[in-house]
């Protein structure tokens, strides 16, 4: 007998009885429950004298016809008590949500097992069986009932989980089938109900199960009740759940230890919720870079106006059940907060605080999968089983399923953007299908692969414009901290407010400092300077006043973190020295944003992508001037970066090659002059003369920076960048009186604030 949908209706009876039939299922309802009773065997079971409900008042309780029953080495858990710290279900059951089950009971030792009270207030049938030997048994009559309190607990298995699976599977039949299923439980054991089931409901059949037994026997009990229905396909789905919630169980756990702390200085972990800080999170794309300046103002091309979302609103339920869009691209600049809002996305789902409609949650880093599979052939499902060995129980099914919502993290796909090509890349549509890792990313982001999951690609970069036009997808975009968030951090990362207090005071006193904080990496890069300073001479210790220090720090770790564990090497120094040039270029014409059509006058030409995926230091977005016109645009990471790109250009390019970028164009009467040997002190003078002259100030940060380089502490850092090992302290004694000889005389009173400042990058 071939079996039945499981959302069908159960319209062919079951061989073993004729419960199902429409007829005898209405005379049984008809029938009152002591005729029934009365046609049962009355040795069978034995059926307690009624007595009124408790809340009509105290009444003796008669106990001398009760039959002994031996009370089970483990009795049953209350229903209420039976709480799990696991992470089976996508709902914990809280002391408000816990009316959902509309039970309370509460168990007392001074009844026997065989007459207890439930939550209506009556008696409970209790089967008596008896052996040969004269001991009365409940559970041998019933396997399923029987549990083996040898062998150890399921942590996978919750109260919510088990209520939530059952009434799932029994949504899926249709009035007369759970009709029928009711009377077989009623039937089979009638020891857990004092009334018939026919008037109550799924929650209320669920509820009295849970009171009754645990939650493995429950499971076990509708398994067995739905195979004597011949309802295989329902076992199926249910124990499918259950496997689902097994690997959630075993996910979850591994995603705590992994993203559930945060490491700082010194190797030190911290819980994540005790540091993370809300980042801003826009829902449009191209917002473009920072442009807040101490000195100028920098008119940013109009962008569209978006809402403001916090990490919740990424694949929200809401989102979800609203959208159809399936594919989200989070896109940010370098430091911008990327990562951290991964982090906590997964920490708020693998710890039930958030998202609990998403089943399974797979992050998947985009370089690491590149650094294993590389070229290699090879199937996606063969990745998750490679990264997540608890996923080869599941079926290829689930990763298809409505039931079974999985989402999948990429982290980093500018570290892959460059082998990704849609119009070459063949189409995959099975997950079982084998394929190089760029052809599979290329046909997730083309919606052809992993259609029934929910992707989220976190990128510094613009992927989106080479995704085919009928993708449907959303992109956010992360910008860092506002002002609020700032404070915010630094005092979730010193435990001691003293010394938070000290640096918020630091970072307040510098406009420049307190613009660039805007950036998650920018911040915890001060927070390891200034904790550094703390630890070793106090937490009174003043702070250093350059700003061009934790400029080069910022720099030096944007290098670092892309040329860290890639195989693939560039010589730095010349891809720095372009780029920089470009910045310079830029700045003496007062410009900080460029068409992608670019061209620059001589010299090598940087490429625009390699740029945004090098090392973050410069980013790319689109505009839109007129209606039907979109202009990319390239900008550095910010205009302080800019400027200091220039300024460490200027000063490599005098270090390593002897060049002075300010020296004006030789002519009869600077041929004499040129031929005597140039010292490090022209490279200022002649910059001072530059710069000093500009009424809006487009120069000043740029020789705070220029200066603050010859300093002993940013020359050490720059050390692997010089030709030839470089030891300026003389110099620098030479700056500053060259710098107080300009401030006496006062020929640009504009520009004495910024000489004082410059003379601060030099102590």
């Amino acid at each position: 007998m071939a079996d039945p949908d499981p959302e069908a209706e159960m319209e062919m009876p079951s061989p073993t009885g004729s419960f199902l039939d429409e007829e005898a299922s209405a005379s049984m309802e008809s029938l009152p429950i002591e005729e029934q009773e009365e046609e049962e065997d009355e040795d069978l079971y034995y059926i307690p004298e009624r007595r009124p409900s408790l809340d009509l008042g105290p009444r003796p309780m008669e106990t001398g016809a009760l039959v002994f029953v031996e009370r089970p080495e483990s009795p049953a858990e209350s229903y209420m008590s039976m709480r799990s710290e696991g992470i089976g279900t996508s709902v914990d059951l809280t002391e408000d949500e816990s009316s959902l089950t509309r039970i309370r009971l509460e168990r007392t030792d001074s009844f026997s097992t065989c007459y207890s009270v439930d939550s209506d207030d009556c008696e409970k049938r209790t089967l008596k069986v008896t052996h040969k030997d004269g001991v009365d048994s409940v559970d041998d009559m019933y396997p399923e009932l029987k549990e083996n309190l040898t062998e150890s607990p399921q942590p996978s298995l919750t109260i919510p989980f088990v209520f939530k699976a059952i009434c799932k599977v029994l949504q899926l039949l249709k009035p007369l089938g759970l009709d029928a299923f009711r009377t077989s439980l009623w039937q089979r054991y009638p020891q857990s109900f004092s009334t018939a089931l026919q008037t109550m409901d799924i929650v209320d059949i669920v509820d009295r199960m849970l009171e009754r037994y645990s939650l493995r026997v429950c499971l076990q009990m509708t398994k067995t009740l739905l195979r004597e229905l011949e309802l295989k396909r329902l076992v199926d789905f249910l124990e499918d759940l259950e496997i689902q919630n097994d690997v959630r169980y075993e996910l979850t756990e591994g995603l705590k230890k992994t993203y559930g702390v945060i490491e700082c200085s010194g190797g030190d972990e911290r819980p994540l919720d005790e540091v993370f800080t809300d980042v801003h999170i826009k829902s449009v794309r191209d917002n473009g870079p920072n442009t807040e300046h101490e000195v100028m103002f920098i008119q940013k091309p109009e962008t569209t106006a978006g809402e403001d979302l916090c990490v919740k609103d990424i694949f929200s339920a809401d989102f979800m059940e609203k959208r159809n869009e399936q594919l989200i691209l989070l896109y940010g600049a370098a430091g911008s907060g990327k990562s951290v809002i991964i982090r906590k996305l997964i920490h708020e789902w693998s710890n039930q605080k958030s998202h609990d409609h998403i089943s399974l949650m797979f992050p998947l880093l985009l370089k690491e999968l590149k650094q294993k599979f590389g070229d290699s052939v090879v199937s996606f499902l063969d990745i998750l089983h490679s990264l997540y060995p608890e996923t080869k129980r599941l079926r290829v099914e689930d990763y298809c399923s409505k039931e079974c919502k999985i989402m999948y993290i990429f982290d980093g796909l500018e570290e892959i953007a460059e082998d990704i090509n849609f119009q070459k890349a063949e189409l995959v549509f099975n997950i079982q299908e084998p394929a190089k890792l760029n052809i599979l990313i290329a046909n997730i982001l083309r919606d052809q692969l992993l259609k029934f999951g929910y992707c989220l690609f976190a990128s510094r970069i613009l992927v989106d414009y080479c995704i085919p036009w009928d993708t449907h997808h959303f992109v956010y975009e992360a910008l860092g901290f506002k002002e609020k968030e700032r404070d915010e951090y630094f005092s979730k990362r010193f435990r001691d407010q003293r010394r938070a207090n000290h640096v918020l005071a630091y970072v307040k006193s510098s406009k420049t400092l307190h613009v660039m904080c805007h950036l998650p990496l920018f911040c915890s890069l001060l927070y390891d300077v200034c904790r550094s300073i703390f630890n070793k001479q106090g937490p009174q210790e003043e702070l250093p006043k350059g700003i061009t220090y934790m400029y080069t720090r910022l720099f030096l770790a944007l290098m670092h973190d892309y040329h860290k564990d890639r195989k693939v090497t560039i010589d730095e120094l010349k891809f720095i020295m372009a780029l920089g040039r470009r910045a310079f270029t830029m700045l003496e014409k007062g410009e900080y944003f460029l068409s992608i059509n670019y061209h620059k006058d001589g010299g090598e030409p940087v490429d625009d992508v390699e740029a945004v995926t090098y090392c973050g230091l410069s980013t790319l977005f689109y505009t839109k001037p007129l209606l039907f016109v979109e202009e990319r645009l390239f900008s550095f990471l910010h205009p302080t970066m800019q400027e200091y790109l220039a300024a460490l250009y200027a000063f490599l390019t005098f270090v390593n090659e002897d060049k002075n970028i300010f020296e004006p164009p030789k002519g009869k009467m600077t041929l004499k002059l040129s031929r005597n040997k140039k010292g490090p002190l022209d490279l200022y003078k002649y910059a001072l003369e530059r710069s000093l002259p500009c009424e809006d100030g487009k120069l000043d940060i740029f020789m705070r920076f220029l200066f603050g380089l010859s300093n002993a502490r940013n020359t050490e850092l720059l050390q692997q960048f010089f030709k030839h090992k470089v030891k300026w302290n003389p110099v620098t004694i030479e700056a500053r009186a060259l710098i107080r000889k300009k401030m006496l005389e006062n020929q640009y009173p504009a520009r004495v604030k910024n000489l004082e400042m410059c003379l601060e990058e030099l102590m």
